[in-house]
């Protein structure tokens, strides 16, 4: 509450006047990223951006995003996937359904032939949710993050890139 307070401006006693617990805080903050966020996935995945490139810099470019949001985020990423478990799980697949089908759908789109899974539409949502995972896991809860695995954050990318190429 004092880094958040800090980070406002204000003090901790004034965070607590405008909001009615940490619980009210955490939920007010998470609205404010998804509403931040909106429109994202549409604008960076549109067709003109991706046209002429492969596969691989579309792959990367998710990751690397997926990367910067939970660095961006990260105190209130653990805090939801911490402190208010029931409410984040039960959200995360309402706020990750449009990305993914979203994502599948143009990946389908561009690079039809380079998916060998033989379910495409299964598998890419679950590749993209295993980095997801990766990413929250190393980063919010493991000391030291991917450098714990020997790996900067660049050759970090560059891995779960190479796994979500292989696997499709």
């Amino acid at each position: 509450m004092a880094e958040i307070a800090a980070h406002a401006g204000m003090s901790v006693g004034n965070v607590y006047r405008r909001f009615d617990s940490k619980s009210a805080l955490v939920k007010a903050l998470e609205q404010e990223l998804l509403a931040g966020r909106e429109g994202f996935w549409d604008g960076f995945l549109a067709v003109d951006c991706w046209t002429g490139r492969t596969l691989g810099e579309l792959v990367r470019a998710v990751v690397d995003e997926i990367l910067e949001a939970h660095q961006r985020h990260v105190g209130l990423l653990r805090a939801l996937a911490t402190h208010h478990r029931a409410e984040y799980e039960a959200r995360v697949p309402e706020v990750g359904a449009g990305p993914a089908a979203l994502l599948t759908e143009r990946i389908l789109s561009l690079w039809p032939e380079e998916v060998t899974h033989p379910r495409p539409h299964r598998a890419i949502p679950l590749a993209f949710e295993m980095v997801s995972a990766t990413v929250g896991e190393l980063m919010l809860f493991r000391r030291g993050g991917p450098e714990r695995l020997g790996l900067d954050r660049d050759s970090f990318a560059e891995e779960l890139t190479r796994l979500v190429i292989a696997y499709l």
